[in-house]
C-alpha cells in the first residue's frame, strides 16, 4: 500500500517534512490527497519538494474528480486532487 498524506489547515512546510520522511523511510511512492480549497496548496506541497528539496522526483499520476459529501443533511460536491510522487 501506498503512503497517504492528507493536506489540511497546517502550514505547508509540514507536509513537505511528512513527504521527506515517507520517502527516507524507504518508500518509493507518495500519495499526497487534498479536497476543496487546499487543492492548490496540494500543488505547492509538490512543487516545494520538486524545486527544493527532492530534484529526482517524478509526478507518476495525477487523478481529479468529485466526491459527494453528506454536510447537515444535504449532499455537496467536494471536488480532491491527488498526486503520486515517486523517487
Amino acid at each position: 500500500m501506498i503512503p497517504q498524506i492528507i493536506i489540511g489547515k497546517k502550514p505547508l512546510l509540514r507536509y513537505v517534512t511528512a513527504c521527506l520522511t515517507t520517502f527516507n523511510s524507504g518508500s518509493n511512492r507518495v500519495v499526497l490527497r487534498a479536497r476543496g480549497r487546499r487543492i492548490s496548496s496540494c500543488v505547492d506541497v509538490v512543487n516545494m519538494l520538486r524545486k527544493g528539496f527532492l530534484v529526482d522526483i517524478t509526478i507518476e499520476r495525477i487523478s481529479i474528480g468529485t466526491e459527494k459529501i453528506s454536510i447537515d443533511n444535504k449532499e455537496k460536491n467536494i471536488s480532491y486532487i491527488e498526486i503520486v510522487l515517486r523517487r
